[in-house]
């Protein structure tokens, strides 16, 4: 099977304004919770409902009687993960604390996220911005240029201004080797579709921001080889994973030391 005839998932950041998505899903019939945390081999699957004055601010979580020492003990100012699965199979994800209150009825828990929300979104190309120490170096016309980010679908680098002048939009190259990491690709017909100018943040400190301008040379691939494609693809999406946790593992290590 073919790249294209096989749509894959990546997980979208719901940016500011965007996470009232997330709460209208939360209230509709027919929605479920999985929580966990890290080292849990299983998730544990529960009935979700939110309250009219919650303000987005808590989730109610209905907790099988069986269960409730676990919620009340081992997940007691824990980072737990939180996935919301929709009657129309939509998927949100995101990370908080869960909180007991007890009353005549029994004990009650709620939900409480205090990290990034996330959603699910079937997509042919994610886009990489790269970092860490991983590295990809586009060659053209026998040059190297290291990328900024990258997809299935395309690439761009960051040149000096004074660079910018070596590139034309709608110029074409063929058979345009990647290096990604200690991987290669060979892109068999790309183009170059935009040139922007971004600025920067440079050497940022307490009292002083540096700001550069860059050329961005965006470029699309016209032509690539279905498993090439999809080996490229792969990539991508496992670099993207890597920085999701590893964004992940610092909020938790920052909420452990609040809570500490």
């Amino acid at each position: 099977m073919s790249f294209k005839d096989n749509q894959k998932q990546y997980l979208k950041e719901l940016r500011e304004g965007e996470t009232d998505e997330f709460w209208d899903k939360v209230a509709l019939k027919g929605a479920r919770a999985f929580v966990w945390k890290t080292g849990q081999e299983s998730p544990h699957s529960l009935d979700v409902s939110v309250q009219d004055n919650s303000q987005n601010e808590s989730i109610n979580i209905d907790v099988p009687s069986l269960l409730q020492n676990i919620f009340r003990e081992d997940y007691k100012q824990k980072l737990i993960y939180f996935k919301l699965v929709t009657a129309s199979d939509d998927q949100f994800f995101t990370q908080g604390q869960i909180s007991c209150s007890s009353c005549e009825a029994g004990d009650k828990f709620s939900f409480h996220p205090s990290g990034q929300f996330y959603k699910a979104v079937k997509r042919e190309n994610c886009r990489y911005q790269i970092g860490g120490d991983e590295k990809v170096i586009v060659n053209l016309a026998g040059f190297d240029y290291e990328c900024f980010d990258i997809s299935a679908g395309g690439l761009s680098f960051l040149l000096q201004m004074n660079e910018s002048e070596l590139f034309d939009k709608g110029t074409e190259y063929k058979n345009a080797p990647i290096k990604y990491n200690q991987k290669r690709f060979n892109i068999d017909d790309l183009k170059i579709v935009a040139i922007l100018f971004v600025d920067m943040t440079k050497n940022k400190s307490k009292d002083h921001v540096k700001i550069d301008t860059h050329a961005k040379v965006c470029v699309q691939f016209d032509k690539i080889n279905n498993q090439v494609q999809d080996d490229l693809w792969l990539a991508v999406n496992k670099s993207l994973q890597s920085q999701m946790s590893v964004d992940m593992k610092k909020r938790q290590e920052e909420m452990e030391k609040k809570a500490s």
